[in-house]
């Protein structure tokens, strides 16, 4: 598994792992069902502490990304792709209300906050 981690970044460790898993997903690198790295494996990869790899496992966990088992390891969940009900409705509407303030208040305009937002659309794998 190819995962970019900047120590530099503003961004946390955690964030950045869970949200390249997610881009990882969302490309079809990894799949629902698929074998993820132990903490301790992921963590030795990455040249991380075992703690952000948790945090970030736990995260992706309590959002329903992935599945993790004691006896059989971390996985991601079979249900990973299929449409989620209105608490993640709610969840994405609050998110991108923010996302277009910020792009607002940085001078983007309707015409391109949606040109930006369909060309990484279709980067990522929209269809």
């Amino acid at each position: 598994m190819l995962l970019r981690i900047d120590v530099n970044s503003e961004e946390t460790l955690y964030s950045q792992l869970s949200n390249q898993i997610k881009y990882g997903i969302a490309r079809g690198y990894l799949m629902p069902g698929e074998d993820l790295p132990s903490v301790r494996g992921l963590a030795s990869e990455l040249g991380i502490n075992m703690h952000t790899v948790s945090k970030a496992y736990a995260t992706l966990k309590e959002e329903g990304i992935i599945i993790i088992n004691r006896s059989k390891g971390v996985k991601v969940s079979d249900e990973v792709l299929i449409s989620r009900d209105d608490d993640y409705g709610k969840i994405f509407d609050k998110k991108m209300t923010e996302l277009i303030a910020e792009g607002l208040c940085n001078g983007y305009d309707k015409d391109q906050f949606m040109n930006k937002a369909n060309q990484l659309f279709d980067e990522i794998g929209g269809k």
